[in-house]
């Protein structure tokens, strides 16, 4: 059935709205494309996070020279001009100075001190900070001094290490150069509670300050939230470090300074020779057999290290308990042996037998034994038990010689 309203739009010759209003084409694939690239060049020139812009008033009453600022043109245009940014200015009725900056975010900063520094009236504060903290002022690389320095818009003095004064001077505006000398007094006031203490301790007791794994000092640290440093064997400083907040550090320092004060009193020490080769039983596995006879004993075991030719190892502790730790160390040293034997290496596979069948039967009657023959000589190292070395080393050696015999090479 036909409109009514469409007919008579036809007799009178006025378009219909399909007409007058024609659905748009749907875009092939080549225009799809280039709409598509298109919208991708226009997001890729959008506006980056490193531009900003600032605006902030100065009051007439804070400005250096209240003369109309058409004659501070030149003052504009040179810092815009320095720092690559866009500056606009405007005075308000009460004759306060509005002004805006914008550009990346450094130069925004960098523009907005100048301008402050030259067109605002500056004043000097001194901040009164212990020595010993001005190097948290600074920061690493200088890097804490240069943020207050950006946030507030002003310049900071801090006297070098040699310098013995102690106050700071901040130079700005003053408001802020109020800002800036409370961020520094909030940084002072935070280190301040915090502590740091050397203990002169010979080097002969930290491994009983710090007791079977370490003990005592884990006992202080939790009680005190102290951080305690004591410097490995090695170190060229010997002193126990404390650290932390101040109560906690005293606390930490008076508890340790009592196990020394104890350990002095209490302590004796000896001292007794072992074969060079045998240091790594008394050692055992990760230092395991050293803990096993300081939780037992009390005792602290110090065995030279490798790449000293000393044969001695020295023990220290409760005078009471050094005997029977004396007994553990001997036991333990005495627990294995190290044997070099020599044969021929050419005979080498021969006493091994094939698929190491030799070997097996032999290792049977010294299953503890470790067997290594060197590639590179005629050598032949047994490690074990010193019976069970014993059995294998002769066994070894008199088969070789029966090998030697009927043999040539």
């Amino acid at each position: 059935m036909d409109h009514p309203q469409a007919e008579a739009q036809a007799e009178t010759g006025i378009p219909t709205y399909d007409e007058a209003f024609p659905s748009l084409p749907e875009l092939d694939e080549a225009r799809k494309s280039v709409a598509q690239a298109q919208r991708a060049t226009w997001a890729s020139s959008a506006i980056r996070p490193s531009q900003t812009t600032q605006v902030f008033t100065i009051a007439y009453e804070e400005l250096k020279d209240p003369e109309p600022l058409g004659k501070k043109q030149s003052i504009f245009k040179t810092i815009a001009d320095d720092t690559n940014t866009t500056i606009t200015r405007s005075v308000s009725k009460d004759k306060s100075v509005t002004i805006t900056i914008a550009g990346k975010n450094t130069n925004v900063n960098e523009a907005r001190k100048r301008l402050v520094s030259s067109l605002q009236t500056q004043v000097t504060l001194e901040v009164a900070i212990p020595k010993e903290l001005h190097r948290f002022i600074v920061g690493k690389e200088g890097k804490v001094l240069k943020d207050i320095e950006t946030s507030t818009a002003t310049t900071i003095k801090v006297p070098s290490n040699d310098n013995p004064k102690q106050t700071i001077s901040v130079s700005g505006t003053i408001e802020n150069a109020r800002k800036a000398s409370a961020e520094i007094q909030l940084i002072a006031d935070e280190k301040a509670k915090l502590d740091t203490v050397r203990l002169p301790i010979k080097r002969d007791f930290h491994a009983l300050i710090a007791g079977h794994n370490n003990s005592n000092i884990k006992q202080i640290t939790d009680a005190t939230g102290a951080r305690i440093y004591l410097p490995p064997p090695n170190a060229e400083k010997t002193d126990i470090v404390v650290s932390g907040e101040k109560p906690g550090v005293h606390e930490a320092v008076r508890q340790v300074n009592a196990i020394y004060e104890s350990l002095r009193k209490t302590c004796g020490q000896t001292s007794v020779a072992v074969k060079k080769s045998q240091h790594r039983y008394v050692i055992g596995p990760k230092g395991a057999t050293i803990s096993e006879i300081m939780q037992k004993t009390g005792v602290a075991v110090e065995v030279p290290p490798q790449d000293n030719p000393s044969e001695l190892i020295t023990l220290r502790g409760p005078q009471a308990n050094l005997q029977a730790a004396l007994e553990l160390v001997k036991e333990r040293a005495s627990s294995h042996t190290n044997e070099i034997i020599t044969i021929p290496g050419w005979l080498h596979k021969i006493v091994l037998g094939r698929g190491g069948a030799n070997m097996k039967v032999w290792q049977q009657q010294s299953p503890n034994v470790r067997v290594d023959f060197n590639k590179e000589s005629d050598e032949i190292s047994l490690d074990g038990p010193p019976d069970e070395v014993y059995v294998l080393r002769a066994a070894l050696l008199a088969f070789a010689g029966e090998l030697e015999k009927s043999m040539t090479h």
